[in-house]
């Protein structure tokens, strides 16, 4: 029966809170282990890594790429969208 014990201590310290799908937009109550990279939560709807926080995190509202992506990579180019990896300037499209 011991295998089914978790040790709480190796869980911690953690991040929680309600999260949000930038792809499909499904919300829910998130908790990872605090050393892990926040900004890639598994989306329990569409099991796509673009969930993220709500909150301090994430503004109510936010930029959005003409293909529906929310997140950027800031390069030297210019910002470029982590859904389909366009360069924003070159498209020069960003709907709010």
């Amino acid at each position: 029966m011991t295998k089914d014990v978790v040790d709480l201590n190796s869980r911690r310290p953690h991040t929680h809170g309600r999260a949000i799908c930038t792809e499909c937009k499904h919300k829910w109550d998130a908790v990872i282990l605090s050393e892990y990279d926040n900004e890639l939560l598994e989306c329990p709807a569409c099991e796509l890594y673009f969930g993220v926080f709500r909150g301090p995190r994430v503004p109510a509202t936010f930029w959005r790429c003409n293909c529906g992506g929310s997140l950027y990579y800031l390069t030297r180019e210019g910002p470029r969208c982590r859904s389909c990896g366009i360069l924003e300037e070159t498209r020069n499209g960003l709907d709010i």
